[in-house]
């Protein structure tokens, strides 16, 4: 049976708030922070009494709980620290810069290893188990939000994947790294600091960038999704059409005044990678 982070977690803390309940009496009183301290000191008091093998059966399961957690954990943290490519076989969905040890793979049809490529999104996996269906990947998404997203349009389209890439200020304009990506990863750019770009109403992001050649698609390009996030929000209601082609450019017209930050969302069903590119401000 495959279960998913998600549900690994809520099966943790269900059995947590069940044990814990087993001997909390039906009181007002035991919510303070004084009933639950009062409690514990009373438990331990009653390692003498002819219950003591219950008690000691269920710290047994809550330290198996807390194991599981701490494993868990250990392994998200694990998967976030893998490389998204090693000799030559996809290790998991995300995006990274190129560098030596993924150059040799850029533009090239990739192959699916041991662990999932795409991150399942958690309402497809409990829908197939719902009815029944074994689900298609092992694993799920298990990224974090980073900070500045304080909220998001809609959940249920997430990216399987998302990673922060910080542009470097030069005269005029800020030139973005070479990164490689995965389908539906997203690439989100920053100013120092992660910062955004402070756009008054009527101004424009330019984004301006090449991508290396693919031999999956005879060297015409891939497509890539844009969108953005204003003042801490994800706009992804309404991805739209990606734009295929080597040459890139998109351009970020504000609505209204606010902080912006430029989003890219792999659309191709092998890795994307996209050359030195530069965001400016008109």
């Amino acid at each position: 049976m495959k279960i998913s982070f998600y549900e690994l977690f809520d099966l943790m803390a269900e059995e947590a708030l069940e044990l814990l309940s087993e001997d909390t009496p039906d009181s007002e009183t035991q919510s303070s922070s004084e009933a639950t301290i009062n409690g514990v000191l009373e438990m331990i008091s009653q390692k003498e009494r002819p219950h003591v093998f219950k008690k000691k059966k269920m710290i047994r399961r809550l330290l198996l709980v807390a194991v599981i957690g701490i494993g868990v954990s250990a392994a998200a943290v694990a998967l976030a620290d893998q490389p998204i490519i090693s000799n030559g076989v996809l290790l998991r969905t995300g995006a990274e810069e190129i560098n030596d040890a993924n150059r040799a793979y850029v533009g090239k049809e990739m192959r699916a290893g041991h662990t999932s490529v795409e991150v399942r999104r958690e309402s497809e996996i409990r829908e197939e188990a719902a009815a029944g269906t074994p689900s298609r990947m092992e694993s799920e998404r298990t990224y974090e939000l980073p900070d500045f997203i304080k909220g998001i349009e809609s959940y249920e389209k997430l990216p399987y994947a998302m990673d922060t890439f910080e542009s470097k200020k030069e005269d005029g304009y800020y030139t973005t790294p070479e990164i490689i990506f995965t389908n539906y990863a997203m690439v989100i750019f920053t100013k120092e600091g992660n910062k955004g770009w402070k756009l008054k109403k009527g101004q424009t992001l330019y984004f301006e960038t090449e991508e290396y050649p693919s031999e999956v698609n005879q060297g015409r390009g891939q497509a890539i999704i844009y969108t953005y996030i204003l003042d801490g929000k994800l706009m992804n209601q309404d991805y739209g059409d990606g734009r295929r082609g080597l040459s890139q450019k998109y351009d970020l017209k504000a609505e209204k005044s606010g902080e912006y930050y430029l989003c890219l969302i792999g659309a191709s069903s092998d890795p994307i990678s996209i050359k030195s590119g530069r965001l400016y401000v008109e």
